[in-house]
């Protein structure tokens, strides 16, 4: 309930424009907070009406008015927004003001005026505008960008008489006027003296939605592509490939073929419709991949976002197929993929965000196939956001770049609504657009506002694929730590060297939040300057606080929240307990501060979510109440590394990844690892030796299949050699009994050369009465 008496969206209108403060006249907290001494119209205890008025009461009046295809945003923040909004936005479209396009209806309290707008999320175009390379022309501001792409929808829709072109010109006192208003497409207008009733307001908003529903189910027609006999893929680049693809000039995937799960074998096939595997399988993709696509086909190395926009970094032709190898090893530089194509790419030099609408031909699966209109329909939108960020000057520049690198035949369209970008038309923006950065310092992040990653806890083990990993109990492992995630655990992987606990917890991370996660590798000199953070040194010479490995998993650079998950490799390599300190608190609710920061100013940090209006600054850090930690453990190291407190370890979940016993080991076991590693193709000879070598040293001192997958490369030179630079190592600081046991046993399996053995043991471990 608010103070006011409202009952329909007039009402509302009326009210927000009569009584809506303007910056100057109302209480601010924070930082650049307000003078407790002054008397303001609206002060601190009168705060929460009015953000009330706009996230309760015209919040619900707007959602009323709407059916449930479309879902309803407000601002809700601490302190009260310059610019309150209530934004009505299509679920393929966009899932947050920050990109996309939408309606939304903007509030100027300096001129008592209220908009009924079609616009363009700014925040993304944004960190576009920041990420372009340097260009001769100079660079485009955000607000370049905004004004150019709503220029470009505006040609693409037809409206009555009574809606504007934009852009709408805010009272320049208000903060973010300048990216609202170049970022709108079109708009109605109203002030108090010409605000209609009650059912023309909603048959405006009616109106301006079904020319929103138009546009984004409208494929640009501003190029035609004809593919002939080739054809057209996107494969995602998942973030981390595309630096290797770009160095290398290849197209991976991660989904290994394998034959024998075909009924007949796989080059047989006409098509992956005559196997029982669907194209989204990871069989089916895989065969798609190394089956169906061919020499001189067209791709885009692309991401399609979840919870964001896509993103288009380049596109390429084919120029070979199911590459064997290359030097350096490709194998070896992309360890978890499995087949190479390989590409000729045009790099664009930034990752491109473009908005394509309701029937989106990019999935997220790593190989999708695009029809010539669905790839007409990408390119045509890819190019327009390369021109509006002056990448190129023009559409038919774009179309010349891709054609000499593709061979690609693209017609562009002469009646196309907009080709090329009016320079008389759309001027360089002669004032600088407020960046984030700028936006976090001044006013923070409303938490509500937040894209979080989406989490996967519903997921069931068969749902991940362990390619390079084998697990006698795999279903029973998968399920164990998968319950513990979703039970709000984090997580301690625990095992002999060379189990595969640090790839599990990647696998485990990538399945559940796909990139959104950083691994590291504890050290034995990490101190809390290394975890939390400290005072470092900048460029132009002053001191600022850096937040450490721990404390960037929750804020970017611009200071926004995130949730990206932690890994950390050989936890107990570092003392935790002191490297960490009372952030461990965090991993059990606690709110902490920290007085670190500058000026006196404590850095908070929130161990469970506040409320979704609560304003996050540069010096909140917030824990999701989803955020996990996972951590590796070498039982080995227990005795000779640091201990974990029980304080500390009571906030884990011990996930047992065992190695083999000496009763399981046999040739049928190390077949079954050795079909999941990558380059290892050892001969039944080798295969025998290595089962035999394995069996006499894992009674005394177990080792994971990790360590025989390393034998087992180096031993195609020399089998000694492999066990001297991997197997050997592992008995550092153990009993001289015990190594030299462990040396004999190895010596009398009769496949390595004893000398050798002998003085890699006196030598290395000063067994000096060594006798083999």
């Amino acid at each position: 309930m608010t103070r006011w008496e409202i009952n329909s969206l007039r009402d509302f209108f009326e009210v927000v424009l009569e009584n809506y403060p303007e910056s100057h006249e109302r209480f601010t907290y924070g930082e650049y907070g307000s003078d407790e001494d002054q008397d303001y119209r609206v002060g601190e205890e009168n705060i929460d009406d009015y953000r009330d008025l706009i996230h309760e009461t015209g919040h619900q009046l707007v959602e009323a008015a709407v059916d449930d295809r479309w879902d309803v945003q407000s601002v809700a923040q601490t302190n009260l927004a310059d610019i309150p909004y209530i934004a009505i936005m299509h679920p393929s479209e966009s899932k947050s003001t920050t990109y996309g396009r939408y309606v939304v209806y903007l509030f100027d309290p300096a001129r008592n005026r209220a908009y009924l707008s079609l616009g363009i999320g700014a925040s993304v175009i944004g960190d576009y505008a920041e990420a372009i390379p340097g260009l001769s022309g100079g660079r485009r501001t955000q607000v370049d960008i905004l004004e150019w792409l709503a220029l470009w929808y505006r040609n693409q829709i037809t409206v009555s008489e009574g809606i504007k072109p934009g852009p709408i010109d805010f009272d320049d006192s208000l903060r973010r006027g300048d990216s609202y208003g170049s970022g709108t497409i079109c708009y109605r207008g109203y002030s108090l003296d010409n605000l209609p009733d009650n059912d023309t307001l909603i048959e405006d908003l009616q109106e301006l939605l079904e020319i929103y529903k138009g546009l984004i189910e409208t494929r640009v027609q501003n190029i035609n592509v004809t593919l002939g006999d080739k054809q057209a893929w996107h494969v995602s680049t998942e973030d981390y490939r595309w630096p290797t693809w770009d160095a290398h000039d290849i197209v991976s995937i991660g989904h290994e073929l394998d034959p024998d799960e075909f009924s007949r074998p796989p080059v047989d096939l006409k098509s992956i419709e005559d196997s029982s595997f669907s194209k989204t399988s990871g069989q089916g993709q895989a065969y798609r991949f190394t089956q169906e696509m061919s020499e001189g086909d067209f791709i885009v190395a692309a991401i399609r976002g979840k919870s964001n926009t896509h993103r288009i970094r380049a596109v390429g032709r084919i120029m070979s197929t199911n590459l064997e190898d290359s030097e350096p090893s490709i194998f070896d530089v992309l360890e978890n993929e499995s087949h190479f194509h390989s590409v000729q790419w045009l790099d664009f030099g930034a990752q491109v965000p473009i908005t394509l609408g309701t029937n989106i031909p990019l999935t997220d699966k790593t190989v999708t196939e695009l029809t010539a209109d669905e790839l007409s329909h990408v390119l045509g939108t890819t190019m327009v956001y390369l021109v509006a960020a002056g990448l190129y000057e023009n559409v038919g520049s774009v179309v010349s770049a891709i054609t000499d690198k593709t061979q690609l035949d693209i017609t562009v369209n002469t009646d196309a609504t907009i080709d090329d970008p009016a320079a008389d038309t759309i001027e360089t923006s002669t004032f600088e657009a407020e960046t984030d950065e700028d936006t976090a310092k001044n006013e923070g992040w409303t938490l509500g506002d937040i894209d979080w990653v989406t989490l996967a806890f519903d997921l069931e083990p068969d749902d991940i694929a362990l390619e390079t990993l084998h697990f006698k109990d795999e279903t029973e492992l998968l399920e164990e730590a998968i319950d513990a995630l979703s039970a709000g655990n984090h997580l301690l992987f625990v095992g002999p060297p060379g189990t595969g606990k640090s790839d599990l917890a990647q696998i485990l991370s990538e399945a559940l939040v796909e990139e959104s996660y950083e691994l590291t590798t504890a050290t034995a000199d990490w101190s809390t300057f290394d975890t939390i953070g400290g005072y470092r040194q900048q460029s132009r010479g002053d001191l600022a606080f850096a937040p450490g490995v721990f404390l960037s998993r929750f804020q970017d650079d611009r200071h926004r929240p995130t949730n990206e998950w932690l890994i950390i490799d050989e936890f107990n390599r570092a003392n935790i307990d002191k490297a960490f300190g009372s952030l461990f608190s965090v991993l059990t609710g606690d709110d902490v501060l920290l007085p670190f920061s500058e000026e006196g100013d404590d850095i908070r940090v929130y161990g469970s979510e506040p409320d979704q209006d609560t304003v996050i600054s540069s010096t909140d850090y917030v824990v999701p109440d989803d955020w996990r930690l996972l951590a590796t453990m070498n039982t080995f190291d227990k005795s000779s590394l640091y201990d974990l407190s029980y304080a500390l370890s009571r906030r884990f979940s011990y996930i047992h990844v065992p190695a083999p016993t000496a009763e399981e080991i046999d040739q049928p076991l190390v077949k079954a690892y050795v079909n999941c590693w990558e380059a290892v193709d050892p001969d039944p000879d080798l295969i025998e030796a290595v089962t035999e070598l394995w069996k006499a040293v894992q009674e005394e001192r177990p080792l994971g299949p990790a360590i025989i997958r390393d034998v087992l490369l180096a031993a195609n030179v020399d089998l000694t050699r492999g066990v001297v630079q991997h197997v050997l190592p592992q008995y550092e600081g153990l009993m001289n009994r015990t190594q030299e046991t462990l040396l004999e046993n190895i010596s009398e399996t009769g496949h390595v050369d004893t000398d050798r053995i002998e003085v890699f043991g006196q030598q290395y471990f000063g067994l000096t009465d060594l006798d083999l």
